[in-house]
């Protein structure tokens, strides 16, 4: 449901009856791809960057092809981290300084909440509940949740207004099927995969690889500068309330939850299921989205190739022949 990470464009979809969901002629465009002896033939599960000569861009492996990307604007890619990084801390680039240093100016600002050094992503709350702060180094940078979604702060994640709670003057409603919401306030949101907009949970600055439409494009280099948490309704949820249960015992989905949330599609398009315990778990994509059993999040229609009177057009893979 989730949808970090986040975008709207209009989407525009031709309804063509009865057609074939792809053309397998259909090969996309290689984007600067070359076959590069450091990149695997088969992708891992997790993605592998190399350094480019230029310090503004990096290569990602795909199927044993380096495929050229773009750092965002200001940034250099750093081969220590494998990400994109402030050109002193990068230190690719010889006519730089390379030290720990002062961030460069930016909306990033000193925040004694955010670790001077941290593996852990560390978000913080915003005044302004579509936004929030990811913490780089001791410096908070400002992001944005995707449009019509609020940042939860106990989700760490942005999520649906109703569930993230944010808004005084958005009705709480943090429901999870057949869970009891808590005396204390709001319980959480689906911990689950699809984004509200395709794509796993917002990525700032510095950041690696961005990936396709329409997950976020490359990291947004930061914005505006911290202020206070979110203002929370006094009275967020009623403990007395028990959320409707819409689970169903289905064999495909385990007795134990992984750490891997296991979604399964649904025959509406625009729904899917979350394994809970054993129980499939009926969840709603964000509007105008359908899901897409391929990538497991919710998608474009056009890219999930879920409805047959949507002429599907899979997002391309530097290539990669359609399907």
């Amino acid at each position: 449901m989730y949808l970090p990470l986040f975008l709207a464009v209009a989407l525009t979809a031709s309804l063509v009856t009865g057609q074939e969901p792809c053309d397998p002629s259909v090969t996309c465009p290689t984007f600067n791809c070359h076959p590069h002896p450091n990149c695997p033939a088969r992708d891992p599960t997790y993605a592998v960057l190399l350094p480019h000569t230029d310090c503004s861009k990096f290569y990602k492996c795909n199927s044993g092809n380096a495929c050229e990307q773009l750092c965002p604007v200001g940034l250099h890619y750093n081969s220590r981290d494998q990400s994109c990084d402030w050109p002193n801390k990068a230190c690719c680039d010889p006519n730089v300084e390379c030290g720990p240093g002062d961030t460069p100016e930016s909306d990033c600002v000193p925040n004694p909440n955010c670790p001077a050094s941290s593996s852990q992503t560390v978000l913080l709350p915003h005044n302004n509940c579509a936004k929030f702060y990811k913490c780089s180094g001791p410096f908070a940078c400002p992001m944005d949740c995707p449009p019509l979604l609020h940042f939860n702060p106990k989700e760490n994640a942005c999520d649906w207004p109703e569930r993230a709670c944010c808004d005084p003057t958005v009705p709480c409603n943090p429901c999870i099927p057949g869970v009891t919401c808590p005396p204390n306030g709001p319980g959480p949101a689906p911990t689950p995969g699809p984004g509200p907009v395709p794509t796993p949970a917002p990525t700032p600055a510095p950041t690696p690889a961005p990936t396709p439409a329409p997950t976020p494009a490359p990291t947004p280099a930061p914005t505006p500068g911290p202020t206070p948490g979110p203002t929370l309704p006094d009275t967020p949820c009623d403990p007395s309330v028990t959320c409707p249960l819409n689970c169903v015992e289905d064999m495909r989905c385990p007795p134990r939850d992984g750490a891997t949330p296991i979604l399964l599609p649904s025959s509406n398009c625009n729904k899917f299921y979350k394994c809970q315990t054993g129980r499939a778990c009926e969840f709603d994509c964000p509007q105008g989205l359908h899901f897409n059993a391929k990538s497991m999040v919710c998608d474009w229609p056009h890219q999930a190739c879920c409805d047959p009177t949507i002429e599907c057009v899979p997002a391309c893979i530097p290539g990669v022949t359609c399907p």
